[in-house]
């Protein structure tokens, strides 16, 4: 699927794969192809960050469901951005969306940059939508932004109370596996390659070929 078996990431893919059954990973491309992925696509937001294929199909679907019918985002900007669908709905995605919402209807912004709105840290959003503004029009925004973050704890959607990504609670334990293995990894093809370099017999040294 284009990963170089060298880096990290190789090791995070096959973490990602191993820990499904083929009927889970079924679903959940059966998910995926509901809203109009194609099977490039699909292979495409897997190799950006192959750690959102972990997430459930329930919280799949409903976040996918939330930016592409609410705030109208197309199906190929979410597959070449896959970690929007491990952003904690609850604390990211929807407070952001109703903030965003709130300006466009009352007329402050004209439109939004949807990088700009979903993809940014907490500190760089802050300051390109609040203090940007001057020092009491920003300190009403922010009010704004804080009732918006409330709201969202309340709202609930098809029955699923939106919770921030298991997979992204997980991360820290996940980096160091991956990391222990790209290790082990790493020292045992430099010893198999520098074994065949200083012995004749057993041929040229074997490369490993891309996936």
């Amino acid at each position: 699927m284009g990963f170089d078996p060298c880096k990290g990431m190789f090791m995070v893919a096959i973490y990602a794969l191993g820990s499904m059954a083929k009927p889970t990973l079924k679903r959940k491309f059966e998910a995926f192809k509901k809203f109009t992925w194609s099977d490039e696509e699909i292979s495409e937001a897997f190799r950006r960050y192959p750690s959102f294929i972990r997430l459930s199909v329930d919280n799949l679907m409903v976040t996918m469901d939330f930016l592409v019918n609410k705030m109208g985002c197309s199906p190929s900007f979410i597959a070449k951005r896959p970690r929007l669908l491990l952003m904690s709905m609850e604390k990211k995605i929807v407070p952001r969306f109703l903030f965003a919402w709130d300006l466009l209807s009352k007329g402050v912004i004209k439109n939004i940059n949807l990088h700009a709105l979903l993809e940014t840290s907490e500190h760089l959003f802050i300051e390109k939508f609040v203090n940007c503004y001057k020092p009491e029009e920003a300190s009403r925004m922010l009010k704004l932004y804080h009732e918006k973050l409330d709201l969202s704890k309340n709202l609930r959607m098809d029955g699923l109370r939106f919770q921030p990504a298991r997979v992204a609670m997980m991360f820290p334990r996940l980096l160091l596996q991956v990391f222990l293995i790209v290790v082990i990894n790493y020292c045992c093809f430099c010893c198999f390659r520098c074994f065949n370099l200083r012995n004749p017999f057993w041929g040229p040294a074997t490369t490993l070929r891309q996936l």
